[in-house]
């Protein structure tokens, strides 16, 4: 359970997250599935040939051979029927003759008569034809069977060979090979147990005294059924006529110490067969199956459902091992293995003894890992629903934290802010009101990074703001050093604050400026503007004892306004990803009316500012607070001096 203790984490919370019910909808759902591909192969059976397709290609091109018995096909062709005076099929006197001369000039090591002798009422057995085949002692017989369905079950009906020939023949067996669904051959059958016979290829095998690699994965089974590869195809089948042999006796040397397959390639006699190759003579196959099982390239079938279930669960148990704590998890990685497993399992497909369904394992793999996708996924719409209704109540708790409205004091000072967070919560933060003695306090600060973790700084500095500005003995340096200690110590250097702020005095409108790593501050005259920059360390990098603050006093004469921002508006870009930058702020700056207020120069400002983007979102939160001078409430000082 440890290395799945992400995993069963996930689960819970997918237990609380939607009903039992639908959650028992999704498992049944992926139970049925694998049970349906399991149970039922046809379903999957177009796959398997193309695997097969492709398994036999590869391995009768590029396996190494290792079969050291030369074969060569002894083919009665178009020609050699047409050459001989007999007509087809040829009588046993014909064969004797061809017999008696392989057997004198040729001196092959075996040979496998693929012609069928069973009994037959026009034609009695020759005795020459006997005594060639028993002189010969390594000439062997094929025989054929079927198998029928009748109302007592499946019945097997076998054809030998006439009895006299098939008691002196040095062996006989059969050459089956089931066809599929698509028309093609692919396969053997090694062994009928039912009836007792090996195939032939086995059999010239046992005489030859070769060899069999993997003889004992399927010597006990009743009708194992291998692979047939075609390595003899591919590489080019040794073969000659029977008319070549009767035109030049030299030939014969061709036929020496080499196991020779007589059959008929004629395409009159219709022994075509079509296989992953194309079209192949009976006789080719049987070259072909001779050298695939000597060269011991041999993979059973095994479409058992027992082997189908293992495979299947194979399939799963790779997805959980993915699912677990030492893989990342995600569906990305999940994609990537999907995509990948059908190569690897390709691969794997040919080390075991038996074909292995491996498309089983990839439906198993797929169908869990949809599943698995699918919940990971719902809890992660969860997360997502959930982290959006927190970033709205944190987007409205921070509203909080700036001002209502404007300040108009009768002073004739005016202040007005705004501020639009890069998400819905942000690390900006602005304020301004009047102090116990009449002067008005304002402040601008921006926090590292974006988020619900930046806001949760902002709210520190609201809170210490607060609760300095109501002390009796309130100076800002005190409270830029309370805030640098909070943030040193919550974040651990983690984030950093700039800050700029100060007083205003409303008797002689002088302004106090204090800064900490900000921005430059924009002082606007009735003719012009000027830059303040006040160089210093943002606060949360440094103790107090070394932090560095900047400080300075302008004095605001009528029409004259001080402009403190964020950098997120100088940063603001548009889709050629070009930035506003700070002289074309300036110049936006400079060219506002004297006669504007606050709330106006900001509207005017914001105007601009979107006009460059474009439409584009910012890419930071934008802060801007304007502080101006533009008139005096006369009303009241006339009334206080009455």
């Amino acid at each position: 359970m440890f290395l799945f203790k992400s995993l069963s984490l996930k689960l819970k919370n997918l237990r609380i997250i939607i009903p039992k019910r639908d959650l028992l909808t999704l498992v049944f759902v992926w139970f049925i599935l694998g049970l349906i591909f399991v149970s039922y192969p046809f379903l999957t059976r177009n796959i398997d040939l193309k695997i097969k397709d492709t398994k036999i290609e590869v391995k009768s091109r590029y396996l190494k051979d290792s079969f050291k018995t030369d074969i060569l096909l002894v083919s009665i062709d178009s020609e050699t029927l047409s050459d001989t005076a007999y007509k087809w099929p040829w009588p046993q006197e014909h064969w004797a003759k061809i017999i008696g001369d392989i057997k004198a000039k040729g001196k092959p090591k075996a040979i496998i008569l693929d012609i069928y002798f069973q009994d037959s009422k026009t034609e009695a057995t020759s005795k020459n034809f006997i005594k060639a085949i028993k002189e010969q002692n390594n000439t062997g017989l094929v025989a054929i069977y079927e198998e029928n369905e009748t109302i007592y079950g499946k019945q097997i009906q076998v054809a030998p060979p006439i009895k006299e020939i098939d008691e002196v023949a040095a062996f006989t067996g059969i050459s089956q090979q089931p066809i599929d669904e698509d028309g093609k051959i692919r396969t053997l059958i090694l062994r009928e147990g039912r009836i007792g016979y090996n195939h032939v290829a086995l059999e010239v095998l046992k005489t030859c005294k070769i060899p069999i690699s993997n003889a004992s994965a399927f010597l006990n089974m009743q009708t194992p059924v291998a692979m047939l590869d075609f390595p003899v195809t591919c590489r080019g089948l040794n073969q000659v006529s029977i008319k070549d042999l009767n035109d030049d006796e030299r030939n014969y040397e061709f036929l020496k110490d080499r196991i020779v397959i007589i059959g008929a390639t004629a395409n009159v006699l219709h022994d075509y067969h079509q296989t992953p190759f194309g079209l192949i003579s009976g006789p080719e196959i049987i070259c072909n199956t001779i050298e695939s099982i000597g060269n011991g390239h041999i993979q059973l079938i095994d479409d058992s459902i027992y082997n189908r279930i293992i495979y299947y669960l194979a399939g799963v148990l790779i997805v959980l091992f993915f699912y677990s704590d030492l893989f990342k998890q995600n569906s990305k990685q999940v994609l990537i293995i999907w995509l990948m497993f059908p190569i690897f399992l390709f691969f794997y497909s040919f080390l075991p003894n038996k074909h292995p369904p491996i498309e089983v394992t990839w439906l198993g793999y797929t169908i869990t890992a949809a599943l698995f996708v699918t919940m990971i996924r719902i809890i992660e719409l969860s997360n997502i629903r959930e982290q959006l209704a927190e970033a709205s109540i944190c987007s409205d708790f921070q509203k909080g934290l700036f001002p209502n409205k404007g300040l108009k004091d009768e002073s004739g000072i005016c202040c007005h802010g705004t501020c639009i967070p890069y998400q819905n919560a942000g690390g900006d933060y602005y304020d301004f009101f009047k102090l116990k003695n009449g002067n008005i306090f304002y402040i601008l600060c921006d926090v590292s990074g974006h988020g619900i973790s930046a806001s949760m700084i902002t709210t520190v500095v609201k809170s210490l703001v607060v609760i300095e500005t109501a002390n009796d003995d309130f100076n800002l340096d005190q409270l830029f050093n309370r805030i640098n200690f909070a943030v040193l110590n919550i974040t651990k250097r983690k984030k950093m604050v700039t800050i700029v702020g100060g007083i205003i005095n409303t008797t002689n409108y002088e302004v106090s400026i204090y800064s900490a790593g900000h921005i430059p501050a924009i002082h606007k005259l009735t003719d012009g503007y000027r830059e303040i920059p006040l160089p210093a360390y943002p606060l949360g990098i440094y103790s107090t004892a070394k932090l560095k603050k900047a400080q300075t006093v302008i004095k605001l004469n009528k029409f004259e306004k001080l402009f403190l921002y964020s950098d997120g508006i100088v940063e603001a870009r548009d889709w050629n990803n070009e930035e506003l930058g700070f002289d074309l702020f300036y110049e936006e700056i400079n060219n506002l009316p004297n006669t504007a207020n606050s709330e106006e120069c900001i509207s005017l400002l914001l105007k601009r500012l979107k006009e460059h983007t474009k439409g584009r979102n910012f890419v930071d939160d934008v802060s801007l607070l304007v502080v101006s001078y533009s008139y005096k409430d006369t009303n009241k000082e006339t009334k206080e001096s009455a």
